[in-house]
């Protein structure tokens, strides 16, 4: 009778357990910037770009620090804007540009971030030049190491040329690049492109294998705009803990299409 009653007892338990699981679901953390920012050339004129922070859990976030990059010809940085945002009231939160087009930001507190939304504000000024380029989050450190990213397109282009609004057309179909650096070691960063649907967003899925074909990290699992995208993976995966050198796959898919390349992680 009491072995039969400690099995009822844990059956309870555990399923207590998974409805908390169910309960509080199992987005994979997330920091990205806008897909896509559309400025004019005028100088001296202020973006904000938002670091948009989803699916965090409940005790996951008390630190962070990350590197972002952003696209010097046509942009300054200036600030980061903690006001409104999940970080405002936070201990430290501070962004310094250590080099050239290149913004190490962290901050800690403690009290854990327990909602999505946007975690910083990043402040540029346009520097009056036309053209495009990459915002571009990588090196993530403390509570943000097992987050995946998206990288943010920035255009700076005169709205009307020759009497002609310009538009930029959206790729025509699926396309998986090649990760680059390849060979990586700690990250690299993977280019796709997606086709723009009269549906709106399309579910994209993107992820990484072992060769023997274990799942390894899940970088996207979400709806995807039409036109290009990027996301970078640490080595890692899905529990944070760091993968060993080796050949490794990643996989698009959306729908009924689906592509793998090959990558080298070479410690």
């Amino acid at each position: 009778m009491k072995t039969a009653e400690k099995i009822k007892q844990r059956l309870r338990c555990g399923a207590m357990l998974l409805l908390f699981l169910v309960s509080r679901g199992f987005g994979q953390l997330g920091l990205s910037p806008p897909d896509s920012v559309i400025l004019d050339p005028n100088m001296g004129q202020t973006v904000t770009i938002p670091l948009n922070l989803s699916n965090p859990d409940s005790d996951s976030i008390k630190a962070f620090g990350l590197t972002l990059h952003y696209p010097s010809n046509l942009l300054q940085f200036d600030h980061c804007d903690a006001a409104g945002t999940l970080t405002a009231g936070w201990t430290v939160v501070a962004c310094q540009e250590s080099e050239s087009r290149v913004v190490t930001v962290g901050g800690f507190h403690t009290t854990a971030i327990a909602q999505s939304g946007v975690l910083l504000n990043a402040v540029f000024e346009v520097v009056g030049e036309t053209g495009e380029g990459l915002i571009q989050l990588s090196d993530f450190k403390d509570h943000l190491e097992t987050a995946t990213t998206s990288d943010g397109i920035v255009q700076v282009r005169d709205s009307i040329t020759v009497g002609v609004e310009t538009t930029v057309s959206p790729p025509a179909e699926f396309q998986l690049y090649q990760n680059y650096p390849n060979p990586f070691n700690p990250e690299t960063r993977i280019r796709f492109d997606v086709p723009s649907s009269p549906n709106g967003a399309i579910s994209v899925r993107l992820t990484i294998f072992s060769i023997t074909g274990q799942l390894v990290r899940v970088l996207v699992d979400e709806r995807r705009t039409g036109g290009p995208h990027a996301v970078v993976w640490n080595g890692r995966n899905d529990v944070g803990k760091s993968m060993p050198s080796g050949l490794y796959l990643y996989k698009l898919s959306a729908g009924s299409y689906s592509t793998i390349q090959r990558m080298l992680l070479l410690k």
